[in-house]
C-alpha cells in the first residue's frame, strides 16, 4: 500500500512538473512561421517586448522557446490601437449557451457540436449579426486541434432587407471560404457535418474595416540564454502550463526590433492518427484509415462509421453487419458469436469429445490409484 501511495505521488509530482517545464517539439507543427530573437545583455531577467506581425486569417497565437532547453516560455499578446467599425455577435439554431466563444477574439475556447452516432449527416445554422454594415467576400474557421472540417457549407445574407443565397450549398476543403463580394448586417452561415465540430473562432472579412494595430508580445528573458518565437499558428496550441510572472506591467520593460519571420521548417498540418491525412479533410480524425473507404458514401470513414448502429464503430465492432452491443466472443477468435459462423472450440465441433475426455483423465487418475496401491503392498 505504501507503495502504492508513493507511486502515485510521484505520477502528479512528474504532472506538475511537466505541465511548468513544456517542451515545444511536438506543437512546433502549429506555426507556418518562426524567428529568433536577440536579446540585450544583462546580468539578471528581463521582459521584452516584441513587436509582430500575424498573417490574414492566421491565429493569434504564438510559442517562445529558450533555444538550449526547448522548454516553452510565458508569453502573452498585445493588441495596441485598434479602431474596429463593426462588432459581430453569433447565435445558432442550437440556441447554443456558449455560442458568442466564436465571436469573441479569444481562442482558448471552442463551440462544439457533437453527433449522434447514427452516422446520418447534422445541421447547425450560424448566425453572424453587426452593429453595422460589413463588407465581406470570405469566412474563415480557427477549428479545435484533432477536428475535421464540416462538410458542406452555404452562405445567406440579410441584403437591404431581403434573404438571400450569396454562396449556394458545396463542400468544405478549406479553413477560409470565399463567396462573392456583399455588404450585409447579418450573415447566415449553414453547415454539414458528420464527426464532431469544434470552432475556436469564425470571423467574416470585414473590407470596409478601418483598423489600425499593432501587434507586439512580451516574455521574461533569462540572462545569456537564446530564445525563437514561433507564430501564424493554423491551430490552437497552449504551448505553456505553468506560472505565470507578471507581463502586462509596463515597468523595466526592454523594447526589441520587429523581428522577421522565416518559414518553420517543423510546420505540419494536424494528423492526430498519423494516417498520412489532415485533420481538417479525414473522414475518420482519430481512427487510422489511409485509404479513406466510405462505402455507403456518408462522408464518414467506414472505419469510424457504425453500420449495424450497435454504439460500437466498425474497426472495433466484432460483428460490423449484425447487433451485438455485449460484443460476445465465446471461442476468442476475434468474431462475434452472433455472426461466428463455424466456432473454433474443438470442444463445440466435437460434441462426443468432452465425454471421452473425461473416461480418458478417470482412467489415468484409476491406474495411478492402482500403482500407488501395489507400491504400498
Amino acid at each position: 500500500m505504501k507503495m502504492f501511495f508513493l507511486s502515485l505521488g510521484l505520477f502528479f509530482a512528474s504532472g506538475v512538473w511537466a505541465s511548468d517545464n513544456l517542451s515545444g517539439a511536438d506543437l512546433k507543427p502549429a506555426f507556418h512561421s518562426v524567428s529568433e530573437i536577440e536579446i540585450p545583455q544583462s546580468s539578471i531577467p528581463v521582459v521584452v517586448e516584441v513587436p509582430i506581425k500575424f498573417e490574414n486569417n492566421m491565429f493569434d497565437n504564438v510559442m517562445v522557446i529558450e533555444k538550449e532547453s526547448q522548454k516553452t516560455q510565458p508569453v502573452v499578446i498585445l493588441n495596441k490601437n485598434v479602431d474596429r467599425k463593426s462588432f459581430l455577435s453569433a447565435r445558432d439554431s442550437f440556441n447554443s449557451k456558449n455560442i458568442h466563444f466564436l465571436t469573441d477574439g479569444k481562442i482558448n475556447n471552442f463551440q462544439e457540436y457533437s453527433i449522434n452516432n447514427s452516422g446520418e449527416k447534422q445541421y447547425v445554422e450560424i448566425i453572424l449579426n453587426s452593429d453595422a454594415s460589413v463588407t465581406s467576400s470570405s469566412v474563415t474557421f480557427y477549428l479545435d486541434e484533432f477536428v475535421s472540417l464540416p462538410e458542406t457549407i452555404e452562405i445567406k445574407a440579410i441584403v437591404n432587407g431581403e434573404d438571400k443565397i450569396i454562396l449556394g450549398k458545396k463542400d468544405v476543403t478549406n479553413t477560409t471560404i470565399n463567396f462573392p463580394k456583399v455588404t450585409a448586417l447579418e450573415f447566415r452561415i449553414n453547415l454539414e457535418y458528420v464527426q464532431p465540430l469544434r470552432i475556436r473562432e469564425l470571423t467574416l472579412s470585414q473590407e470596409n474595416l478601418s483598423v489600425s494595430e499593432q501587434n507586439s508580445i512580451r516574455f521574461l528573458a533569462q540572462p545569456d540564454k537564446k530564445y525563437e518565437v514561433y507564430f501564424n499558428a493554423d491551430r490552437y496550441a497552449n504551448s505553456y502550463g505553468g506560472e505565470m510572472p507578471d507581463l502586462n506591467s509596463n515597468k523595466d520593460i526592454v523594447l526589441i526590433k520587429e523581428v522577421s519571420a522565416k518559414e518553420n521548417y517543423f510546420y505540419k498540418k494536424s494528423d492526430v492518427d498519423k494516417d498520412g491525412v489532415a485533420d481538417e479533410i479525414d473522414n475518420c480524425v482519430q481512427i487510422a484509415n489511409t485509404d479513406q473507404a466510405d462505402i455507403n458514401k456518408n462522408s464518414q470513414g467506414d472505419a469510424c462509421d457504425d453500420f449495424d448502429r450497435d454504439g460500437v464503430i466498425n474497426q472495433k465492432d466484432n460483428c460490423r453487419d449484425l447487433i451485438n452491443r455485449d460484443q460476445k466472443d465465446k471461442d476468442f477468435d476475434g468474431i462475434g458469436d452472433v455472426c461466428d459462423k463455424k466456432e473454433n472450440r474443438i470442444l463445440q465441433n466435437q460434441k462426443w469429445l468432452p465425454l471421452a475426455l473425461i473416461i480418458l483423465v478417470a482412467g489415468i487418475v484409476g491406474l495411478l490409484l492402482v500403482k500407488t496401491m501395489k507400491a504400498k503392498e
